[in-house]
């Protein structure tokens, strides 16, 4: 499951993403993203794309905390999570996630689309505080992930971020679809 991703000011995209951001007067955290973070989201109401500030993490009614993830193959039968799924889904910029292998040496491994100067990682979010808060979706994991972890956020291909964000029919066929392979390291 996804708990920590990147955000690196390296990467020529993401210097975009962050000034566009901060000209709004904004500030958002790049290098390695923890929850409770301010960084960057992709919406698009009424079909208009838009950059805006977010905070990784929705309020867990149930106790302390913040909920990070969300399943795609059960968000549309949750009630935390459903509404959110039919009109507020979100990209979420990467630089990549980061995953830790499951035995004894606990290595942490970073995982990116190698094709793309960003992974996209979808997901939902709530506007109803001062900032937007954000869930990324996981699901299970493909041949590239199954490796190190069982499950991975639903990456997104950037060609069909617009089809996520703004077409309910091309967002169910997403939540249902294997992401492409990943480009795998030891970080």
């Amino acid at each position: 499951m996804c708990g920590r991703y990147g955000f690196s000011i390296d990467e020529q995209e993401v210097r975009r993403i962050v000034r566009e951001i901060e000209r709004n007067g904004a500030e958002v955290r790049t290098g390695e993203i923890f929850p409770g973070n301010t960084v960057p989201i992709l919406i698009a109401p009424q079909g208009q794309p838009r950059l805006v500030p977010a905070v990784w993490g929705l309020p867990n009614p149930w106790r302390k905390g913040l909920i990070i993830n969300a399943r795609a193959e059960t968000a549309s039968r949750k009630p935390l999570f459903r509404g959110l799924l039919c009109s507020q889904r979100c990209l979420v910029p990467s630089s990549g996630f980061y995953e830790w292998t499951h035995d004894e040496m606990r290595l942490r491994c970073h995982c990116r689309k190698p094709d793309e100067p960003l992974t996209w990682m979808a997901g939902i979010y709530d506007q109803s505080g001062s900032l937007p808060q954000f869930a990324i979706l996981t699901t299970a994991a493909n041949f590239s992930v199954a490796p190190i972890h069982e499950r991975m956020p639903l990456v997104i291909a950037a060609a069909d971020g617009m089809g996520w964000l703004s077409d309910p029919m091309e967002a169910a066929i997403l939540l249902g679809r294997e992401p492409a392979a990943l480009a795998v390291r030891m970080a």
